[in-house]
């Protein structure tokens, strides 16, 4: 081997670079990693096969030998037994087998020597007479010991082999790598290195890199060509950056001369290097290279020199206001920054920026004289906005106090115009007349609902909303409610079913408020239900809550739609043209809930329908057997008896005497006002008495007072 061969290879082997060295670890590594992964999978594998092989061996003598054997053992012909146990023995890993009889080995070959085995035990068994007989028992023993010697000798062939691969494989790429990389790199490297070290940054443009090699090639370009482009585009942009420098330091000298501020650069004695400007009649040169202190008062300099031991001690910003003359001798007020210039950790310069404020003081000056001539008048017009708010909140109470007082007004002519169309359908009307009857009654129906809940919403804000709490079955409450939308629900087409055990569906709420809520949910769900859709109606309890949910598979609800849910007046799908109501039914809901101690809400998602559920309270044992079963009303046809209607409304008069007429043994009298009613009630002593609220000579609940505490009336009539 030639002495150049031999330095190519002590230099790739032993005195390589780093990288190629770790490449080669590297590859080692993971490959010997591999070769550990692959060869313990391949071991288990004959591990398990020949496992598999003794099992075998084990069934086949079962199955095979074992009939000779016990024809053998049954006429006690040793040589014949003892033949057959010597052929067995030859089998795959079979160390010993013997038969016992009696509890005592009678024939036997081989020997147990190993510590790891299985063991199979096969009795021999011979019909004689009828009876199956056992005359012994078939012992064998297969070595694990032996499979694990063959695979361990095989784990070290095989280690051996990939090792030896290994080392090959990286000696290979070791000489590569320093043939291919290091050699072929290092002289262009140098000169690269050499080129590098030889730019200007004063003067960084001049003879691109070139390096001596052909212009193309068959790999080309490479890593060199792209590291030689990446130096010259670097010189170039250097050069482009020390022009934009100087043509930035030239504007910059140009912008401080024309700056109305004071911009002054100081080195570590705080003596002045560079001024922008000066004042009238002093030169540059009379202010640079003096110190700064010797241009403030002497009451001044004690505090302009701490600031600046702060500056260059603790590289700390400072900032200083202070009123010095200028050379005519006027006060001038100023605000400077002292900024320090770090270099390698430590403070190499400063920079003081000192800004003239006179006006700006005399502007503070003036603002202050305003300030306080503003705050008498901020005052003023504080007490006229608290003025305006009082106002406002009394006219929102009016309002609200307003609202919540029409319900009389309200009411009246639509119980009026709902009572006129319910008779005129119980006075046997031509179809056509029946038909009109329906709509009207179906209009007022639909109107009067609406005035509930704008009312309703009335009560609530002025609090004059009652609510009675008492403990109510479930279960006849929502069959009530169902029983009212079932119309609506028909006409559509929907299939409502209802999961509620009556025995444990009690809860602590108000009947007609929840009855309200209740109603409200279901006509929801019919109204954003599909045709032939779905409404399932349950109460289950939850914890120390009864929860009542209507679910439909209606549309569902996306997130911007739930944050506008419980909002008043808020007609989700009105935009449609298919959506009926005020917008207010969920909002009232919410609010009714809270005010019964509940809790209402919604689950919903867009294409999954909606299930709107309201957590009540749950009443206790006691409570609800205490409530009972509220018993139904008797029936009035047959029933004689006298009713007294106090009521000044004719219409309401009407319509009541209209619907009495059908009972021939009711007799009807009625009186205008609260003291004509008092005296008709002494004279004839009804047995029934409807009593309006409102009346023109004194209030409904008086005239009630007046009728409980008359000894004479207390027990004569039926009371609200």
């Amino acid at each position: 081997m030639s002495d150049e061969k031999a330095s190519f290879l002590r230099e790739a082997l032993f005195d390589g670079n780093g990288v190629a060295r770790r490449l080669i670890v590297a590859l080692v590594l993971f490959s010997s990693l591999i070769t550990a992964v692959i060869t313990a999978v391949e071991l288990y594998a004959d591990y398990r096969r020949n496992l598999g092989q003794i099992d075998r061996s084990i069934d086949f003598i079962g199955k095979s030998y074992l009939p000779a054997l016990t024809g053998a053992v049954w006429v006690a012909d040793r040589e014949q037994v003892q033949t057959q146990l010597d052929g067995l023995l030859r089998l795959p890993d079979i160390e010993f087998i013997g038969i016992a009889v009696d509890g005592q080995t009678r024939w036997a070959a081989g020997k147990v020597v190993s510590q790891r085995s299985v063991v199979a035990e096969v009795a021999l068994q011979r019909e004689h007479r009828g009876q199956l007989l056992t005359i012994g028992t078939l012992r064998v023993v297969a070595s694990v010991d032996r499979v694990l010697e063959r695979l361990w000798n095989q784990l070290l062939v095989t280690m051996l082999g990939n090792a030896v691969k290994t080392l090959l494989v990286a000696g290979f790429m070791l000489l590569v790598f320093q043939y291919l990389v290091t050699r072929h790199l290092t002289r262009h490297l140098t000169r690269i290195a050499a080129f590098v070290r030889r730019i200007d940054p004063a003067v960084p443009r001049g003879e691109p890199l070139q390096l001596d090699r052909p212009a193309t090639g068959r790999w080309r370009p490479d890593i060199l060509d792209a590291v030689t482009a990446s130096i010259n585009s670097l010189s170039g942009s250097l050069g482009t950056a020390v022009d934009a420098l100087r043509g930035s330091d030239e504007r910059l000298r140009g912008l401080t001369q024309e700056s109305t501020a004071f911009i002054y650069e100081l080195d570590p004695q705080s003596r002045i290097t560079f001024a922008n400007r000066t004042y009238p009649g002093l030169t540059h040169a009379q202010v640079e290279g003096s110190m700064l202190v010797n241009w403030f008062p002497p009451d001044l300099r004690p505090r302009v020199g701490q600031a600046m031991a702060d500056v260059f001690d603790k590289a700390a910003p400072q900032r200083l206001e202070y009123t010095i003359p200028n050379p005519a001798g006027e006060p001038r007020a100023y605000v400077a920054s002292i900024m320090p210039i770090m270099r390698d950790g430590a403070v190499a310069r400063a920079v003081l920026t000192a800004l003239d404020i006179s006006e700006q003081k005399a502007a503070e000056l003036a603002i202050r004289e305003l300030n306080s001539s503003l705050e008498a008048r901020v005052q003023d017009r504080t007490s006229q906005l608290q003025l305006a708010m009082e106002k406002a909140e009394s006219a929102s109470r009016a309002k609200s106090e307003f609202l919540s007082r029409m319900s009389h007004e309200l009411r009246t002519p639509m119980n009026a115009i709902l009572g006129f169309a319910q008779i005129i359908e119980m006075s046997d009307p031509a179809p056509q007349q029946l038909k009109w009857a329906g709509e009207i009654r179906r209009a007022g129906d639909h109107l009067l609902q609406m005035i509930e809940e704008l009312l309703d919403l009335a009560r609530i804000e002025v609090g004059k909303m009652a609510i009675n709490t008492e403990a109510l079955n479930l279960l006849p409450l929502i069959n009530g409610c169902l029983a009212i939308v079932q119309p609506l629900t028909a006409a559509r087409g929907l299939e409502v079913t209802l999961d509620c055990p009556a025995a444990n569906a009690w809860a602590l709420a108000d009947r007609l408020r929840l009855r309200q809520v209740l109603v409200n949910l279901l006509s929801n769900a019919v109204k954003y239900n599909r045709e032939g859709g779905k409404i399932h109606v349950c109460c289950e309890r939850r914890e120390a809550r009864m929860r009542l949910s209507v679910a439909d598979g209606g549309a569902g609800l996306g997130p911007e739609q739930m944050a506008r849910l419980f909002q008043p007046f808020q007609r989700l799908g009105a935009e449609l043209g298919n959506v009926e109501g005020t917008g207010i039914g969920l909002s009232l809901s919410k609010q009714l809930a809270e005010l019964m101690g509940a809790t209402l809400g919604v689950d919903s998602a867009v294409g999954h329908g909606s299930v709107f559920w309201i957590d009540l309270r749950l009443a206790d044992g006691a409570t609800a057997a205490a409530a009972g079963v509220i018993p139904a009303p008797e029936s009035v046809h047959g029933l004689t008896c006298d009713v007294l209607y106090i009521e000044d409304n004719a219409q309401n008069v009407a319509v009541i005497d209209a619907f009495l007429a059908s009972y021939p043994k009711v007799r009807l009298r009625t009186s205008p006002s609260g003291d004509a009613g008092l005296a008709l009630a002494r004279e004839r002593r009804p047995d029934i008495v409807l009593l309006d609220i409102q009346l023109p000579d004194m209030d409904g609940c008086q005239v009630l007072q007046a009728l409980r505490s008359d000894a004479h009336l207390r027990t004569c009539a039926t009371w609200p």
